[in-house]
């Protein structure tokens, strides 16, 4: 996110941090019993996100999006709490597996976004005049 609204030459070293990063959360989770940095990555891009697609200015629809997939993502987070809860109250699903699908909905929502975006950036902003007219004669 923060390379497609920025385009900084440091973008990419700062995605391979982060791809680093998470394991190394997780494996600090695992060796000291300590959430605090699997926690700050999981809660990090709720907030990054919007404020670099407002600093970058990206189109409303996009941003629009990416709310709505953030949202899906905290509902996912909330379902996986109330796991057992949630198996108890509907019987043929538990929370877990909800997170999976409202988490699988939000990559969708994101995914549709950036098609959207990159065909709109493919299609020409403005046909010859003549090719208007023959096309749509009104």
């Amino acid at each position: 996110m923060r390379s497609a609204s920025f385009r900084r030459p440091y973008s990419a070293w700062l995605a391979a941090g982060l791809a680093v990063l998470a394991p190394a959360s997780v494996w600090w989770w695992t060796a000291t019993a300590d959430l605090r940095p699997y926690l700050l990555l999981q809660g990090a891009p709720l907030v990054l996100i919007p404020l670099w697609q407002a600093r970058g200015q990206t189109p409303l629809a996009e941003r629009a999006a990416f709310g709505f997939a953030i949202l899906l993502y905290v509902a996912a987070k909330i379902a996986e709490l109330g796991d057992h809860a949630i198996y108890e109250a509907l019987g043929a699903i538990s929370g877990h597996t909800l997170k999976h699908l409202l988490a699988a909905a939000a990559s969708v929502v994101i995914a549709a976004s950036l098609v959207a975006r990159l065909s709109t950036a493919s299609q020409p902003r403005c046909r010859p005049h003549h090719i208007r007219r023959r096309m749509f004669p009104w």
